[in-house]
């Protein structure tokens, strides 16, 4: 049974079959940097998988739909960090649920964020909070 589920982890069809629509398009990317981490540096140009002891691609982890779990090698800053990646190409984001992806999650800082999508989740005139908790006018 054991050698069946190592088999279908590894599968990119399983991964694909896996979820609705919706949720493809994640399960594939989370596929893809859990079988290469290099492929991260697609989402974060500057991602240097060699800074890290340890990654961890979560999918559906705290209502993210990707969030990649950092252990930094150089403990003179923060060790354990994370990336988010949220897929909005199916549905549109709204102000609160960004500003939500902020929050650092079990001892975790946000490093950086990704929104995937066709449109421009902020509304004219609405205000949105950067990671650094910065307010800007859009």
């Amino acid at each position: 049974m054991d050698k069946e589920i190592k088999f279908l982890k590894k599968s990119l069809m399983y991964q694909m079959s896996l979820g609705s629509r919706e949720l493809f398009h994640s399960n594939v990317w989370a596929w893809l940097m859990e079988m290469d981490n290099n492929f991260i540096t697609v989402f974060f140009n500057d991602f240097d998988v060699a800074q890290y002891k340890s990654i961890k691609v979560c999918r559906e982890k705290y209502n993210r739909d990707i969030t990649i779990w950092l252990e930094r090698k150089n403990v003179n800053i923060d060790r354990f960090v994370y990336l988010v990646i949220e897929n909005k190409i199916k549905t549109l984001p709204n102000i609160e649920q960004l500003e939500k992806y902020s929050e650092d999650l079990n001892g975790y800082r946000i490093s950086k964020a990704v929104f995937t999508g066709l449109i421009n989740p902020y509304l004219e005139g609405q205000t949105k909070t950067a990671i650094k908790g910065r307010k800007e006018e859009i």
